[in-house]
């Protein structure tokens, strides 16, 4: 197990790469969109796709994250949010091309959310969590 320092350091790298990325690529989702023409009822639907994924898969992700570890789980949602960006890159030109990539957007995000937080639930000392989670 790594030293305590180098866990701290490696979730803080973790949640602002997560952060940076989520807070970048939902908005230019939306102006894409406005570039595209795309009528106001689908500019909802861009927006739901982020967290349509997440509230249906939020259950199984946290007893994903339980049976294969944060670890595993924070490779997972990294990877997903790469192929969300990817996907923005390449499928940004059609409106069906922003709801994968805000679909995928969102379940990195999940994934990744669900990862830190259960490192730092799992890491820290019994009665400290009020402190580590701020």
């Amino acid at each position: 197990m790594p030293d305590p320092w180098h866990r701290h350091a490696v979730l803080l790298a973790h949640s602002t790469g997560t952060q940076i990325i989520t807070f970048v690529l939902r908005p230019t989702m939306s102006y894409r969109a406005i570039e595209l023409d795309v009528p106001p009822a689908w500019l909802g639907l861009l927006g739901a796709s982020f967290a349509l994924a997440p509230l249906v898969l939020a259950l199984p992700a946290g007893h994903a994250a339980d049976r294969y570890g944060e670890r595993r789980m924070a490779v997972a949602g990294a990877f997903l949010l790469t192929a969300a960006a990817v996907a923005f890159a390449t499928l940004g030109h059609t409106v069906a091309g922003l709801v994968v990539a805000g679909i995928l957007l969102g379940t990195g995000h999940l994934g990744s959310v669900i990862a830190q937080q259960a490192l730092v639930a799992n890491t820290t000392e019994r009665g400290r969590h009020d402190t580590a989670f701020g």
